[in-house]
């Protein structure tokens, strides 16, 4: 995988976990809405179904922190994945590009011996012509 593709990838993990953001600062602000009408409900209510309907309306605040909990977990959860994850694909790319190095410097390093093989061998060639001509001039 590409560094952009790395990149991309954490960048779009992390718009993801912005949408879950955004959806929690909803569910805060009608969490907080709640809780300013339960000032106010019972003021001009009495009765059985006053005292019954704010136990419901405190579950209903109840149910709101606790799901407001729960996404904030699942929004940092995502952030975190995608960092652990955009770290990993970085070192593995890293390595990854480190080893192409090294066996680009090996392969190098083999051609030039070959090359310094292959000049040798002319040498010695050339000078086993000359060795050739020389004897056989006399």
């Amino acid at each position: 995988m590409s560094r952009n593709q790395i990149q991309l990838n954490f960048d779009e993990a992390n718009r993801q976990a912005d949408v879950i953001g955004s959806a929690l600062e909803k569910l805060k602000r009608a969490d907080a809405l709640h809780e300013g009408l339960k000032d106010e409900i019972p003021s001009g209510w009495r009765g059985d179904n006053a005292s019954l309907f704010m136990h419901i309306f405190d579950q209903l605040g109840a149910f709101f922190r606790s799901i407001t909990s729960k996404i904030m977990n699942v929004e940092n959860w995502i952030r975190e994945s995608a960092r652990r994850i955009y770290e990993a694909e970085m070192e593995a790319l890293r390595i990854a590009e480190e080893r192409a190095y090294r066996e680009q410097q090996a392969r190098e390093a083999e051609a030039a011996r070959q090359a310094e093989e292959a000049r040798h061998s002319q040498e010695q060639a050339a000078q086993a012509v000359r060795d050739f001509i020389n004897r056989h001039r006399r």
